[in-house]
């Protein structure tokens, strides 16, 4: 068996699992009760119980000795795939080892029938947890903005950054995909003329901006995602040259975003977010236009994140 020569051995095969010393693996042992209960109910003419066989997969670990177990894999007589048992410790390389063996111990018909009903209750199951955290999720975020300043007005225009608060709300359409809506209150900014070195005046603006995310899935717990999306910012309270200067009252831009969610309790979470948005006006001295200004800003936010 090809099997033994990667450092896999099959330690026990049974007919009764009832004489099986599952060494204090008392998990594995309560497992198996449940599933040969419910078999012999339900398929006693498929199961036989004098056909059970019960395979164990370890292998030992050099630096201390001690033996690695993957799982369990039950099937029949004729190695028809009943069911297995994953340890849940180091689960992602315990899965892949124990496909590898399942694969050449069972049949493929029995493996993919397996696999089908596996895939189903995962399903429901999935739901049921999804179902249970909600879809809704809160975070307040401290928000550095860094302005590119990117100018073809010749005036050698730039605008301040600066800190500012932000809400967002996501709503979760499963387990994965998400749109989130980010929100602010009207922010006031300062623009400085590197040609007549000095401020020239201030503005507002409000950026709403509606992203959509994925979520990806990890074994740590902890949940990175990337989304994109679009930026309306309204432009307000411009007061650029004591009046002699305007902008335009609105830009429409994209936004990407990256960011990622750790978990500090079933519904509370710590949030690092980047996003990349592009925002630029025309900038107006009398009725010249002098070009575009490009603020194409980057926002790094840290916060907390509620998930009702």
């Amino acid at each position: 068996m090809q099997l033994l020569e990667k450092g896999y051995f099959l330690l026990m095969l049974l007919n009764n699992y009832e004489q099986y010393d599952f060494i204090n693996r008392e998990y594995c042992k309560n497992y198996l009760l449940i599933i040969f209960s419910e078999l012999f109910k339900k398929n006693i003419d498929l199961f036989r119980y004098s056909q059970c066989r019960i395979y164990q997969f370890q292998t030992i670990i050099k630096k201390s000795g001690k033996p690695f177990i993957f799982g369990l894999i039950i099937t029949d007589g004729s190695h028809n795939l009943i069911d297995f048992c994953l340890e849940t410790p180091q689960s992602h390389r315990r899965r892949t080892v124990l496909v590898r063996l399942i694969r050449a111990i069972c049949t493929p018909e029995s493996i993919m029938k397996k696999l089908i009903v596996t895939t189903a209750v995962c399903a429901l199951l999935t739901g049921a947890a999804f179902a249970q955290e909600g879809p809704w999720m809160v975070r307040a975020r401290a928000v550095g903005i860094d302005m590119a300043n990117k100018d073809a007005t010749g005036l050698g225009l730039t605008v301040n950054n600066k800190t500012i608060p932000e809400i967002d709300i996501t709503y979760f359409f499963n387990k994965n995909v998400a749109a989130e809506l980010v929100l602010t209150v009207p922010q006031k900014q300062t623009v400085n003329s590197s040609v007549l070195a000095t401020d020239i005046g201030t503005f507002k603006h409000l950026p709403p901006t509606l992203t959509l995310q994925y979520h990806f899935d990890t074994v740590s717990g902890m949940k990175p995602y990337v989304g994109a999306g679009v930026n309306y910012t309204q432009i307000t309270q411009v007061n650029l040259l004591d009046g002699g200067a305007n902008l335009d009252s609105h830009s429409w831009g994209t936004a990407i975003q990256a960011g990622v969610d750790f978990p500090i309790d079933k519904n509370l979470s710590f949030n690092i977010d980047f996003k990349k948005v592009n925002i630029k006006t025309n900038v107006y001295v009398g009725l010249d236009d002098k070009g575009v200004l490009k603020l194409n800003p980057t926002l790094i936010g840290v916060g907390l994140g509620y998930r009702f």
